[in-house]
């Protein structure tokens, strides 16, 4: 089935379970939560194996993909792998453009990191991931390195530090990204924040350690549990309405359904590849200040001034209502003054 040419409509079904098996030895059962990142692929495809007609890759069926996949797991350099693997030619001949975008396009596939530059897609935060040499797998510790370089003192990732808050309170839009190399960055002046929201590809990667180290997965799983987490009252809710919201199936259903953390996973300092972007972020959330009632009402970080302020907001109510009543009562007296004169 996976002989099937690539097409705009995606793969169906059959050729997914194929697909999620090569790729992660996924049973059959549990493709059906991978809607999202099969969304992607087809979309991955269609901008790179099918753009103008396909004629800027060598990959023609979902097999060829499949093909590249497990040569790229290896040990193999990248300057080996298109001419030594893809077409069956001669070891010494440099890497040619088709083969390149197909290298690039498995990597994508596998990985869900936007390697190599598209002329026609702009990416969501600076330049695309260049590979060019080494294995894939050195490339990965070098797009992820796992020594903070920021200090954490003061920083504490309470209950309430989660992405439904980081709206409602502190102003910052999420913006969703298929690119794990975008995963919390900030935009926009601080304005929004990017979150890889594909968690069941997340989950399906920890059963293969051949590309991602397991500490990378399972501290990126956390970070999804910190931002969503799956008991909170206010943020299911909140991200069902997103994912209904949506004109497209973009979302993973999943994300919410991770689980939670406790105080104790909660500690900055477990963190170490998503260390300092977590930082500057909490940073960020620390710093903002209500900017609308609605904003005040939701924001009780600051137990005194919360109550300070809706305190003062109800005097305010209470002086202009019995402002208004001692001034209808002076229009109600001064009427019947006029009318017992004129009488």
């Amino acid at each position: 089935m996976v002989d099937k040419i690539i097409t705009p409509s995606g793969p169906d079904f059959e050729v997914r379970e194929q697909i999620a098996e090569g790729f992660w030895k996924t049973p059959s059962k549990e493709v059906r939560d991978l809607d999202a990142y099969f969304n992607y692929y087809t979309k991955q495809c269609e901008i790179m194996a099918l753009w103008d007609g396909g004629c800027f890759t060598s990959v023609k069926t979902h097999k060829d993909i499949l093909r590249i996949a497990k040569v790229l797991k290896g040990p193999i350099g990248r300057e080996r792998v298109s001419c030594r693997f893809l077409n069956g030619k001669n070891p010494t001949m440099p890497d040619g453009k088709q083969d390149g975008r197909a290298i690039d396009l498995a990597a994508r596939l596998l990985l869900m990191i936007e390697f190599g530059f598209l002329e026609h897609v702009a990416p969501l935060v600076g330049r695309p991931i260049e590979w060019s040499h080494g294995t894939i797998q050195s490339h990965i510790a070098r797009c992820f390195p796992n020594a903070p370089v920021l200090g954490h003192e003061g920083v504490k990732l309470g209950s309430i530090f989660n992405a439904m808050n980081l709206e409602k309170i502190a102003g910052v839009e999420i913006v969703w990204t298929d690119n794990l190399v975008d995963h919390l960055h900030l935009l926009n002046n601080d304005k929004q924040v990017a979150v890889f929201n594909h968690a069941s590809f997340l989950l399906r990667q920890q059963s293969d350690e051949s590309l991602y180290p397991r500490a990378f997965l399972d501290e990126t799983v956390q970070t999804i549990k910190l931002l969503f987490p799956k008991w909170d009252e206010a943020t299911k809710p909140w991200y069902t309405q997103k994912v209904a919201s949506r004109s497209t199936r973009d979302l993973d259903p999943k994300l919410i359904e991770v689980g939670h953390l406790s105080t104790d996973e909660r500690q900055i300092e477990k963190f170490q590849y998503w260390h300092d972007r977590l930082v500057m972020l909490k940073q960020v959330f620390d710093e903002s200040e209500p900017s609308s009632l609605r904003q005040w009402w939701i924001d009780r970080r600051k137990r005194v001034q919360w109550f300070t302020f809706w305190v003062a907001i109800l005097v305010l109510i209470l002086t202009v209502v019995f402002g208004i009543i001692q001034s209808v009562e002076g229009g109600i007296q001064a009427y019947y003054t006029i009318h017992q004169k004129k009488s």
